[in-house]
């Protein structure tokens, strides 16, 4: 199972999107892209975001891990339909059901079980399957005094799992095993980073209209189609990045975060690399 874990940043914690930069932006201007000089430029930047970040207080107090399990085929010992590298962390054919749905709420259980021995803060999933409710549930049962759990949703903006529905935004927004933000409901999302920020915005208003309820939106962003992920860099470079591509991506975050809650880092590399997997 390929886990990742983010965590959580709400848009008050990104306000060091705020800072120009300007000095580094002029010389850069006179710079040939991805030249030493680039990278030169790119190293004092990093350096200076980290110096204004630590200065940002953590809205939500503390930092907070959740993890995306993967629930389908938990039960089954080879590949259905879905021909993809995500498995379960735990798999037993003892844990089958007879149901119509793919997802066998016993291997669920087994998985979320286990991953929360992490001691993590509870898990994303996707919205708009047919156990949306029951493992929103399971997560709350959970959930004690002494070590609460929370559901952060996955909502899918370009609509890998369907248009959002109605009768699943309205239980989330009510759930009280929903993690919150200022008594909104949280959302991640998955899939919408090839999308302008004017489009999610209009997503966002769609998702509220649903669900007859403000909410937290983290938009996930991978690929922007404005530049190479900077992970490239950083992984080919010894954890250097030009300048310019940190700016392309800093630029178009900042736009994002004006309509968005937040930022998630969903990964795209172009080739796989597993030097960087834990």
């Amino acid at each position: 199972m390929k886990k990742i874990l983010y965590a959580l940043l709400l848009a008050g914690s990104l306000s060091l999107f705020s800072v120009d930069y300007a000095d580094i932006r002029a010389q850069l201007s006179q710079t040939e892209e991805f030249s030493n000089k680039d990278f030169e430029l790119g190293d004092r930047l990093l350096a200076q975001m980290r110096i204004d970040a630590m200065k940002k207080p953590l809205l939500y107090g503390r930092r907070v891990f959740f993890t995306e399990p993967v629930m389908w085929c938990t039960s089954k010992m080879f590949l259905t339909e879905k021909n993809w590298l995500d498995q379960p962390l735990f798999k037993s054919r003892e844990l089958y059901e007879l149901s119509s749905s793919q997802y066998k709420m016993p291997g669920v259980a087994k998985n979320l079980e286990l991953l929360r021995e992490t001691g993590l803060d509870g898990f994303g999933m996707f919205v708009n399957l047919d156990i949306t409710e029951k493992v929103v549930d399971m997560i709350g049962k959970y959930s004690t005094e002494d070590y609460p759990l929370y559901c952060m949703p996955t909502l899918c903006p370009q609509g890998v799992y369907g248009p959002p529905e109605k009768q699943h935004l309205d239980f989330l927004a009510k759930h009280p095993a929903v993690l919150r933000f200022e008594g909104k409901p949280v959302y991640s999302s998955y899939g919408g980073d090839t999308l302008t920020p004017q489009e999610i915005a209009g997503f966002i208003e769609k998702i509220k209209k649903l669900s007859g309820s403000d909410c937290c939106y983290i938009h996930v962003v991978g690929s922007l189609r404005v530049s190479k992920d900077p992970y490239h860099y950083y992984m080919e470079n010894n954890g250097r990045v030009p300048a310019s591509v940190i700016l392309k991506w800093y630029d178009k975050l900042t736009e994002y975060l004006e309509v968005a809650d937040g930022i998630k880092f969903g990964n795209r590399l172009t080739y796989r690399d597993m030097r960087y997997n834990t």
